[in-house]
């Protein structure tokens, strides 16, 4: 994913911590299920839906067809809350959404990647969360 998540409009929902769905949970899981409501209503607008239908053109799909399950979660939720320049462009998010609420949003977009690609990201986020963990030392 060159870039995720444009909360384009709607209203944010409460915070809600969770741990982060693995490749060996449920996909319907209740962190899910909170996470496509507010998908709905702050992502889809820009990103589109599962079937990459909908949304803008400059703005990546995250479905298991995009890039998004190549990020670490730390990198995700960063580019969500701070904004991300590049290939396209994300507005930062953070006076509409909250990290815990981000998680939320991602561990419902983890519903849309085959198990395979679950498995790569959840390492690929644990990976890089050590080398933030040894960087703060």
């Amino acid at each position: 994913m060159a870039v995720l998540l444009a909360a384009c409009g709607g209203a944010a929902a409460e915070p809600t911590a969770f741990p982060a769905l693995t490749a060996t949970q449920t996909v319907e899981s209740p962190a899910a299920e909170r996470g496509a409501r507010l998908y709905a209503e702050n992502c889809s607008t820009c990103h589109g839906d599962r079937d990459g239908k909908g949304g803008i053109p400059e703005a990546p799909r995250h479905n298991d067809t995009g890039h998004t399950w190549h990020h670490p979660d730390a990198q995700l939720r960063d580019w969500v809350l701070n904004g991300k320049i590049g290939f396209s462009q994300m507005p930062p998010q953070k006076d509409k959404l909250s990290a815990a609420q981000v998680d939320l949003i991602l561990a419902f977009l983890k519903t849309w990647w085959t198990p395979e690609q679950r498995a790569f990201q959840e390492d690929v986020s644990k990976r890089y969360q050590e080398s933030l963990d040894r960087l703060k030392k």
